[in-house]
């Protein structure tokens, strides 16, 4: 491909034109690393051809883009589009954005700064993008995995049958003469440059106010006072990172933030017993997308920290949560003797640097908040060593570039040796989880 461009520029500066490209890439875009099969991983186009593209075509919709395919580096090539206003690639059969897959990657380059928006055209609901970007680092790769929920979010009702791909558009972005990109591809796995969508820093408004009867409430902070503390709570110095202050937001009000937060122990005063209530509810904020663990930690049966799925954090607002007490029964704790709560933890998760946080409370009756969390059950188990993996299905143990480790066909309860580490483990048709192995 490379000297067949190069043959191309010679034969136009000979017809008389001017080569279009003032400077190309000096090195080609990041191989991609994700495993076909672990990932699921479905291109649309990569240069390498580590996987296989989509077939697809660019329509003529009156557009001023001109696309054309470009070297990158030494040996690489890439794609390029001039005079962007709006470029369509269409693909020749619905695509799945949504079944096994939860982001989308691509990897652009340009000379000078740039708007860079990339989406979906379902015929059901239009053109519909992910946020825009504002790339500053002319001269640069950049890239990028976006969450395909914020897609979703945004009108993609038909997310099954994507069938453009849609670079570009909307009259008040400006747009490089040059953009080059490469590596567009949907997949399941970890993403290595998660857009972090940003909102204030500080909350502009308190946390929502409590609506919930007294009489089925037992309250460990509210702000607003419409509960009285159950208990006092005191920081527990276990040598966490974790600094826990409060802060004025809003007109008049407060909430407690934590900055640095690796894992956090509020001790309660004294033991309190939860187990007659139904659901544990608190209201968390942040200026940009993070995780987020909530967990008990007690002495009636269950020393140990118990926490939990986590849980994401959109940013800009105050995400209202309630999660089922069952989610901690079923993995063994015993709420009757509840002392500590348990903020942040794990291993493997980095949290934003301030977080605020409201109303943490337990109540009796249905899911009051936004968003509720249901009890997994899971299929796989960590032990030492290794992990436990309970079924009677296939089972492939992956590692996070990728790559096959171990494949077997359990029976019942298997334990698979492992070392230290991050893994991916598919079950069946399951989708892959990841597990720390300690």
């Amino acid at each position: 491909m490379k000297k067949i461009i190069q043959f191309l520029c010679l034969v136009f500066a000979l017809s008389g034109f001017q080569s279009v490209s003032a400077q190309v890439p000096t090195v080609a875009a990041p191989t991609p690393a994700y495993n076909v099969e672990a990932n699921f991983v479905r291109s649309l186009y990569n240069s390498t051809q580590t996987y296989n593209d989509v077939t697809s075509f660019v329509p003529a919709w009156g557009q001023k883009t001109r696309r054309d395919f470009s070297e990158a580096g030494s040996d690489g090539e890439c794609m390029v589009l001039y005079d962007l206003d709006f470029f369509p690639l269409q693909i020749d059969k619905p695509f799945n954005l949504r079944d096994d897959v939860k982001y989308v990657h691509v990897d652009f380059y340009a000379n000078e700064n740039t708007d860079f928006r990339i989406g979906f055209q379902s015929w059901a609901d239009g053109e519909i993008y992910f946020p825009t970007l504002k790339y500053t680092t002319p001269g640069q790769w950049y890239s990028v995995d976006f969450p395909i929920q914020l897609i979703v979010d945004a009108g993609l009702g038909d997310y099954k049958n994507a069938i453009v791909l849609r670079i570009g558009g909307g009259e008040e972005f400006v747009y490089a003469n040059e953009i080059y990109f490469d590596n567009v591809y949907a997949y399941d796995g970890e993403p290595q440059n998660l857009y972090v969508a940003e909102g204030p820093a500080i909350p502009v408004e308190t946390a929502p106010i409590p609506t919930i009867p007294v009489a089925n409430v037992l309250s460990f902070l509210c702000s607003s006072e419409v509960y009285p503390d159950a208990t006092e709570l005191t920081v527990l110095n276990w040598g966490q990172t974790t600094i826990w202050d409060y802060a004025e937001v809003g007109v008049d009000g407060y909430a407690a933030f934590m900055k640095n937060l690796n894992y956090l122990g509020l001790n309660m005063k004294s033991k309190q017993d939860i187990s007659e209530y139904d659901f544990v509810h608190f209201d968390v904020y942040c200026g940009v997308e993070t995780p987020f663990q909530f967990g008990w930690q007690g002495y009636a049966g269950a020393t140990e920290e118990t926490y939990a799925p986590s849980i994401t954090v959109t940013p800009g607002k105050w995400n209202s949560i309630d999660i089922p007490l069952s989610s901690w029964t079923e993995q063994g704790f015993d709420l009757r003797g509840t002392n500590v709560i348990r903020l942040g933890g794990g291993s493997t998760l980095i949290y934003a640097n301030e977080i605020y946080i409201d109303n943490i409370y337990v109540y009796k009756g249905s899911v009051s908040g936004i968003n509720k969390i249901e009890p997994v059950v899971s299929k796989v188990y960590t032990t030492a060593g290794g992990i436990i993996v309970n079924t009677n299905e296939s089972v492939a143990v992956y590692g996070v570039d990728g790559r096959l480790i171990k494949k077997t066909i359990a029976n019942g309860n298997n334990t698979i040796a492992l070392t230290r580490g991050l893994y991916l483990v598919k079950v069946g048709t399951d989708k892959a989880v990841k597990v720390v192995v300690k």
